[in-house]
């Protein structure tokens, strides 16, 4: 569901609320009826007193744009990308005044805009249009958006991935969200789901039929990442291919796909979990193989063929499943199209799956790089990657994602239309989600310091170094002055925060007098507490 903006309409805004300087995050996604050189905004936050106190997210040409102004002080940076009549995600990441970033669908982020800009009196939040004062809103938004959120901290680059994947705003950082308005355009005026900063309606209209995909509130959103093509030639057996891991962390599941030119046998290095049997015949050979990551630094896996048929070609890719389930298998009804198959039109067999929030996911391994001459990618999904190489024996891997909503059959058939016909094998598979049912908060420890129990204004002796370590992967951190050593994150004063920590990993912290001084001013022993916060929202305690 959305809202639809166009000529006429009257952006809804809300005076006050929201945040009021840095850091913060605006997140949205956009459906452009064009992507013509006219400003047009998503979402922006000011001032109803002055027309030039502003921070928006916003479109010109096919461009995504940050723009921060102060009166003729202008911050702006963008990212390019956007296309007519598809949706797209935008967020607005600022931890400071002078370091702002734009980001389009998630991987592409801008470089960093260092113009230090201070926009004030932040008291007017706008959708669709440039907040400002007085009269008609300007620079306004020419087709749908849905899912405005704003948060009053720089979210990682992790977590904006996250949302643009369909993550729902209240599973991301949910104790920084600021306000959430889902625009689903049945109820004006239109519901601030986290805050209640409600916004009247003028004119925009519902729009029920068309939305960006978007997971269930508490399951993060699956999805799927590629390396890149590990080529090679052989001449001698037994002969072997170590693809590259793509980027990983503790608990993602890790695929391997390969195609051999000839009718050897598959292996791989131990640990590894066949999806299908390996295939061979008198053309091909194909393997599929999956393992759980223990850490953030697999080693790179090795497959080797038994046997060779001259000098032929061989490719592997390897990808990168997310937020898949902790335990067992990851995965279900697993379905290849048989032997390698001659053909234009390669073809998957259908998955049937057995309960909701799955990720439909397709392998397709040629021996040719024939170029895609139609139908690519599947009705429904979204591409993962479309590789070639040439060399040795030319070869070519597509790969696509598909949320699937609820239980039952997801349609095999052609994935694409080829140029010339050659050999391929099609896999399809269903991966099973990861509910945020998790309750167990996550542990911290000192392991080096305090540097010093006391502190005075004089020098040298006014802070203190502690480094601490925490037993989960967290997306936030905040250190806080406390009335009690029971205390909990809600309480006290904030000193320090910050964003994501791997599992095992540590920060180190700076404490001054200053600080403690502002957060509990007076002499006498204070309590410094360290709170995190793991990827189900648990707070330690």
């Amino acid at each position: 569901m959305s809202r639809g903006f166009y000529a006429g309409c009257d952006s809804p805004s809300y005076a006050g609320g929201g945040v009021t300087g840095d850091p913060f995050t605006i997140s949205a996604w956009g459906k452009s009826d064009a992507t013509d050189a006219v400003t047009r905004t998503l979402v922006s936050i000011g001032s109803n007193a002055a027309t030039d106190q502003y921070l928006a997210l916003q479109r010109y040409s096919a461009s995504a744009y940050v723009y921060s102004k102060n009166g003729a002080t202008v911050g702006e940076i963008n990212v390019t990308g956007l296309t007519a009549n598809n949706w797209h995600h935008q967020a607005f990441v600022s931890s400071g005044n002078a370091s702002r970033y734009a980001y389009r669908d998630g991987t592409t982020k801008s470089t960093e805009n260092t113009t230090s800009v201070a926009p004030n009196a932040h008291n007017l939040t706008r959708i669709g249009g440039r907040a400002q004062s007085g009269g008609t809103p300007n620079d306004l938004w020419d087709g749908k958006l849905a899912h405005v959120a704003i948060w009053n901290i720089a979210l990682t680059d992790a977590q904006i991935v996250a949302l643009s994947r369909g993550a729902d705003p209240r599973d991301i950082a949910p104790d920084n969200l600021i306000s959430y308005w889902p625009l689903a355009g049945t109820a004006s005026p239109e519901p601030d789901v986290k805050s209640g900063f409600d916004m009247t309606v003028n004119g925009a209209t519902a729009d029920t039929g068309d939305n960006p995909t978007m997971w269930p509130q508490g399951t993060l959103p699956i999805y799927v990442t590629a390396g890149t093509l590990a080529t090679s030639t052989d001449s001698t057996a037994p002969f072997t291919i170590t693809p590259t891991l793509p980027a990983h962390a503790t608990d993602d599941i890790l695929i391997v796909a390969c195609m051999h030119s000839s009718g050897a046998n598959l292996t791989i290095d131990a640990g590894w979990n066949e999806i299908i049997t390996p295939i061979n015949n008198a053309n091909e050979s194909v393997g599929y193989w999956w393992k759980r990551a223990t850490s953030a630094s697999e080693t790179n896996p090795t497959i080797t063929a038994s046997a060779t048929m001259g000098t032929v070609g061989a490719y592997a890719t390897a990808f990168v499943v997310k937020n898949c389930v902790l335990t067992g298998t990851p995965f279900e009804d697993a379905t290849g199209n048989g032997t390698p198959t001659l053909s234009t039109t390669p073809a998957t067999a259908t998955i049937t799956t057995t309960g909701a929030d799955r990720l439909a996911f397709l392998i397709g391994l040629l021996d040719d790089d024939n170029t895609v001459s139609s139908g690519w990618p599947p009705s429904g999904y979204s591409i993962v990657t479309n590789q070639s190489t040439t060399t040795g024996n030319d070869h070519r891997v597509l790969a696509a994602e598909r949320y699937v909503a609820a239980a039952g059959d997801v349609a095999g058939g052609n994935i694409a239309t080829m140029s010339a016909s050659d050999y391929w094998h099609v896999l399809h598979l269903a991966f099973l989600p990861r509910p945020l049912t998790d309750t167990t908060p996550p542990v911290p420890n000192i392991t080096v310091g305090p540097s010093r129990t006391k502190l005075s204004a004089v020098a040298t002796f006014d802070s203190s170094d502690i480094t601490v370590q925490v037993d989960e992967a967290c997306q936030a951190w905040k250190v806080k002055v406390v009335p009690a050593t029971n205390s909990i994150h809600t309480a006290g004063t904030q000193i320090e925060s910050g964003g994501s920590v791997a599992a095992n990993g540590t920060i180190n912290v700076n404490i001054t007098d200053d600080e403690l001084s502002t957060a509990s001013p007076g002499d006498g022993a204070k309590i410094v507490k360290f709170f995190f916060q793991d990827n189900a929202g648990n707070w330690s305690t």
